[in-house]
This record gives C-alpha cells, structure tokens and sequence, in this order.
C-alpha cells in the first residue's frame, strides 16, 4: 500500500510463537494472562442487556434486528458483569476472535468475560484479536460442536501475545482507524450496490412469477396449491464427527455455508456409505429444492437451491422432492421473489437461532401454470436475470477484495510489520480511556 512505511528486516526478531513468526525487537511477549483476567463477576449498575456480534462489537441487544431477545422477566443481576472495554468470549470467537465492549451493562452467562490486569490501549487489542492467525490458533484449542466450538478462556490464557510499547499501542490503533474507516466507506458503498441489484432482481422475479408472461396471457389458467401437497419434505442429520473415517468420503454433504448459488455442484464436506447407514443422513436425489431450516442467516436471508448432483444434508436443512405438479425451481423462484414477506411469515419466533416454521411453509399457499409453462417462465427468468447475477458476482468479489486488503492491513500492523514509530499521534487519534 502506498505511503506505508515497513521495518526493516534486522528490526525484526524471529519467536517461537506457533501463529506468529516475527515481532519487532523492542516489542515484548508475554502470556496473555500476564495482561489479562478472567472475570466472573454478575450485574451492573447500568443493566443494559448486551450481545456479541462479529462485525459490531459488543452492543445493546435491543439494537439488532432478528435477534432472540430474553424474556421480560428474566433476572438481569444474575448476568455477567461488562464494563466499557471488556472483552467477550462468545459462542461464535471461533470465526471470528475475541470482542471489545464499548458499553456498560451484562451479557449471557454463556459467554467469557476478560479484562486487562494494567494500563493498555484497548482499541490495539481489540484489533490484535481478530488477526487471523490468532484466531487460527484458537480454533485449534477448541471444543465442542462441529459448527459450534467453544474457546476456554484457560487456552487463551497460556498463548503467548506480542506486547507493543504502550506509545507503540496507542499510534497503530490511530493508524488503523484512520485507515480502516476508508475501507469500510468503499465496502459500505459496493454492499449497498449489491443490495439494489438484489432488489432488483426479486422484482423482476416476482412480477412473473406472480402474472406470467405477457406472451402467454398472464395467470388466467394457473392453479393454487399448497407447498406440502406437491412436495415430499425430509430432512437430514450429521454423522459422529469423531469417527473421522466417516468424514473420507466422496458422497456430498451440504450444510449452510454451501447454500450460496442457485445450484449445488459440490460440497465442502464429504462422507461415505457408512456414514449414511449410521446416522440420520440421508440421500437427496437430483433435482430437489434445498432450502435452510436453521441459520444465523435467516435473519435476511432465505438460502434455496437445487441440487445437481445427488448429496445428503445435515438436520439444518429440507430437501423438497416434487410430488405434484409444481416444478421444485418454481418453487425456488416463488422463494426468491417473495423472499423479504416470506421470512416474516416463515420465521419462528422465540427461537433460539433464526429458524423457519416447517408448517407454515408446508400450508404457502403458491399459484402455478402447467409444466411447459413453468418451464417457459423459468427459461425466461434464467435468460433475464443472467446480467443481475454477473454484475452482483463482480461486486461481492470486489467487496472480498477490500475485506482481504484491510484484514491484511490490520494484520501488518498489531505485528509490528508496518513502522508507526513516527506517526503522529493527535489529541483526538490518541485520546482513550487507558484504565485497567
């Protein structure tokens, strides 16, 4: 990056740290529970109920949207005390690293608290803790759940971290805001682009998904039927992910993080026959609906896709095999064009993680044509909407180009990579409470 300064190789000592293979000389190295404590301590003065988000800190719960809240009348000094620039372990660190808090207030027993012993910049650690090596190294300690996996506060403790000069601390957390704000705008404007051309595309969905073609003189002749009388509806299950022999296979299994194109060629994880016979796994064949059950993602999104191959899915997802008279891509485009209405009518609510109501799905009432018609229409909307997908690609690839930049950036500088010796520090890029 231009008008960046690097250190010198000489300046830089070689470590015996497992994530990390360099810091500069005059840096030290400590455990973190040198610098860092575990707190058990419960309620707060200032009861504000907080959560952990990835891209958001730690903030007041009632500000997110799609979130379970706790009930009205659970017992807020029983929670876990957090005080502006506490750090938080939360269920989901192992994606994405520790979180600071910004805010007084408590937060699920379920999650770790931390804070430091002495005087640090908390805005440097903040950062430090989403390196993704570190993060990396943690997920190597974890337990639990395949996609749930919990980070003892214990394992953290015993890793070594690079310990910057406290002046050091406070000019790369400067730097880095200053810098990051400007990745962030450029992110901001491409997700915001995305989001009309996505909109965009939905209407154009629904307009003839709901009428159908002009040259077929709209809907007159279409019929209603609900979604549970003309699809066979199964789900699938994991196998014991500790018999790692079952994980050897050539067979897909879909989850989640598979769910993101309109059709599924291949998965990340693969079983074997043995897998499927001892387990609730199960095959789909070719050609069904998959759609998400239970997902962080169905909070605005609906991920749907049909199969190219046949594959097994795990028990957050549906497979929808066609039983009547309606084509399951049909099915598919009636999902995407009604999508933002159908996640208010499909969603559970009380859950615990965002998940649809299989009932109500079942009883969607949807429109339909004969079968070439649906063909036709589908055709259509395959042909029309080729320019949305191509020019939507190319700006989430854009978007991944600048989250890589400025996760590479954050990365050079809480190690030292880049030299901030000299950068000036005004009152406002250095002004921050540093209080144990």
């Amino acid at each position: 990056m231009r008008n960046i300064k690097y250190r010198k190789p000489e300046e830089l000592e070689r470590i015996d740290m497992d994530w990390l293979e360099q810091i500069p000389s005059d840096w030290s190295r400590f455990r973190a529970k040198v610098m860092f404590i575990q707190s058990g301590k419960k309620g707060n003065k200032e009861l504000t109920l907080l959560s952990a988000t990835q891209n958001e800190g730690v903030v007041p719960k009632d500000t997110l949207e799609g979130v379970v809240q706790v009930k009205e009348d659970a017992d807020l000094t029983k929670f876990k005390t957090v005080h502006v620039g506490d750090f938080v372990i939360s269920l989901r660190s192992f994606q994405g690293g520790f979180e600071m808090s910004d805010f007084e207030g408590v937060i699920t027993p379920a999650y770790t608290v931390f804070r430091a012993r002495e005087t640090i910049c908390h805005r440097y650690f903040k950062k430090l803790f989403k390196h993704d090596g570190m993060i990396s190294k943690l997920n190597s300690l974890t337990v639990g759940i395949r996609e749930g996996k919990n980070i003892q506060f214990e394992d953290f403790a015993n890793m070594i971290i690079p310990i910057p000069p406290q002046i050091e601390q406070r000019r790369i957390a400067a730097f880095l805001d200053l810098k990051i704000v400007r990745f962030d705008s450029l992110i901001d404007k491409k997700e915001r682009l995305i989001e009309k051309l996505e909109e965009a595309k939905k209407s154009l969905i629904r307009e003839v998904i709901t009428d159908g073609l002009p040259s077929n003189n709209g809907n007159h002749d279409w019929r209603s039927g609900r979604v549970g009388v003309h699809f066979r509806i199964f789900g699938g299950g994991t196998p014991p992910t500790e018999k790692l022999s079952y994980w050897d296979g050539l067979i897909p299994w879909v989850s989640s993080k598979d769910m993101k194109f309109d059709y599924i060629t291949d998965s990340q994880d693969h079983i074997t026959e043995s897998a499927i016979r001892n387990s609730a796994a199960k095959k789909v064949p070719i050609g069904a609906m998959l759609l998400v059950m239970r997902s962080g993602i169905l909070r605005n999104k609906i991920p749907v896709a049909i199969n190219r191959i046949e594959v097994t899915i795990n028990q957050d997802l549906k497979a929808f095999i066609r039983a009547g008279e309606i084509l399951p891509e049909f099915l598919v485009r009636f999902i995407q064009g009604y999508e933002n209405q159908l996640l208010l009518d499909w969603r559970m609510q009380g859950a615990t993680v965002e998940s649809l109501n299989l009932d109500k799905i079942k009883k969607t009432q949807l429109r339909f044509p004969d079968i070439n018609t649906q063909k036709e229409i589908l055709d259509w909307i395959c042909k029309k909407t080729a320019q949305f997908d191509i020019a939507i690609s190319k700006n989430k690839k854009l978007v991944e180009k600048y989250l890589s930049a400025r996760q590479s950036l954050i990365s050079e500088a809480v190690t030292g990579k880049i030299d901030l010796r000299d950068w000036e520090l005004n009152d406002e890029s250095g002004r921050e409470e540093e209080t144990a």
